[in-house]
């Protein structure tokens, strides 16, 4: 089950870098799209599903499910270090309380 685990937040990370490269991609429009850093958020994409559709042969879908919220986590952190955007106070509960609530539903397995 660890094993899995990690598969999951593999894949989750994996789409929180593709959102990261494609908002720095995004000021150059389209064409940043088609560009080497658009296409490898593209890959990152594919993989974090691959890994995710692994996963789900291992785990309930209940317990995968919840690594989706990892995703908007390591996005909230990304866009802090990388862009340097200010998180409230509100975010950061928010994070705080998703981190909490996968340790509840997580604690048991």
């Amino acid at each position: 089950m660890q094993y899995t685990l990690t598969v999951l937040f593999i894949a989750s990370a994996c789409s929180a870098y593709a959102h990261l490269i494609f908002k720095s991609i995004s000021i150059s429009g389209w064409t940043g799209l088609i560009s080497g850093q658009g296409l490898l958020a593209f890959a990152l994409y594919g993989l974090g599903f691959l890994l995710y559709f692994y996963a789900l042969k291992y785990v309930p879908i209940s317990i995968a499910c919840q690594f989706t919220a990892v995703t908007y986590i390591l996005i909230c952190l990304g866009a802090m270090l990388i862009f340097h955007e200010t998180v409230t106070s509100k975010q950061l509960i928010g994070m705080v309380g998703v981190f909490l609530g996968m340790i509840l539903i997580l604690g048991g397995n």
